[in-house]
């Protein structure tokens, strides 16, 4: 079920053979907002952190195309997340495993996007993601509910990270996001960081329900 209802970038055509959507280079477009350079050698990144609820793989697939393409090109070293931050309760599965690859194109070759180095975009899944699994039961997907309830000690840290990130951020920006009300941990988390904040310039938020977007500017 989850597999199912997780948004892809790519689909299969009446041969079979898997093709990228329309929506793909939207999915680019966003990920080349986070690189000031991509020359022959490398790709160069701001530095920012990408703090998300969704558990999905689009931005991980994204990047591993993304990075096929460079070196198709003979480029080297390509775009790299860092979303493990030592956790030693979960495992992540190859990306590969989540889209169905038929055909001779293999848009999910043996590219590494997963990387600890200073280099790599924080990509912090606040929720967990589709392909983490349990270290001691890899037929459990680690996904977390919207509730207030953060028991596990290995996701509580990606919350702590969360809360560092926001109290020396410049600018945030909310995209999609509304704020359920189930989820009064991630409004607590802002609050309590932006309390913190020193050095705050602009908040920004991406929302097409523009009066729900009112709703909370005005709220908080």
């Amino acid at each position: 079920m989850l597999k199912e209802q997780t948004p892809n970038p790519y689909y299969n055509d009446k041969n079979g053979k898997l093709k990228q959507s329309s929506e793909y280079n939207d999915y680019l477009n966003f990920l080349r907002l986070f690189i000031f350079s991509d020359n022959h050698s490398s790709v160069q990144t701001y530095g920012d952190t990408i703090i998300t609820f969704n558990y999905d793989l689009v931005l991980e697939a994204t990047a591993t195309i993304y990075n096929r393409n460079r070196a198709e090109k003979g480029k080297n070293i390509g775009f790299a997340f860092n979303t493990m931050f030592g956790k030693s309760n979960i495992v992540s599965d190859d990306i590969n495993r989540y889209f169905i690859k038929n055909g001779q194109h293999d848009f999910f070759p043996a590219i590494d996007i997963f990387s600890e180095e200073a280099s790599a975009i924080n990509l912090i899944k606040l929720h967990g993601s589709i392909n983490w699994k349990l270290n001691n039961d890899n037929n459990k997907t680690f996904i977390v509910p919207p509730t207030w309830n953060k028991s596990d000690t290995e996701i509580r840290k990606l919350w702590n990270l969360a809360y560092e990130e926001l109290t020396k951020a410049k600018r945030i920006i909310i995209i999609g996001y509304s704020f359920p009300e189930i989820d009064i941990y991630v409004k607590s988390l802002i609050a309590l960081a932006l309390n913190e904040n020193s050095i705050i310039q602009n908040i920004y938020f991406i929302n097409p329900d523009s009066e729900n977007a009112k709703k909370i500017v005005y709220r908080y």
